[in-house]
């Protein structure tokens, strides 16, 4: 299973918006790029057994990942939830 990094925005139209990008690009960078507040960063599983999981943190940002996380990304891929 390989592992993906994620940030979670706030985009005033949307709400929270999940954006899912290759490990070797850092948290920072794409936040910058978005340009919406961020309201955490992470890593991003997806296995058969769990489903999509967020854990862990983003250091260049300074902000951690949420449970509501996990729960955001279920429903956009729309399984498990």
């Amino acid at each position: 299973m390989s592992r993906l990094k994620y940030i979670m925005v706030d985009d005033p139209m949307v709400g929270p918006t999940p954006y899912i990008f290759p490990e070797w690009v850092t948290h920072s960078d794409v936040a910058r790029k978005i340009g919406h507040r961020v309201l955490s960063a992470g890593f991003f599983s997806c296995d058969e057994l769990n489903g999509p999981v967020c854990s862990d943190r983003s250091t260049s940002l300074g902000v951690e990942s949420r449970p509501e996380d996990t729960q955001i990304m279920k429903k956009l891929f729309d399984i498990y939830g």
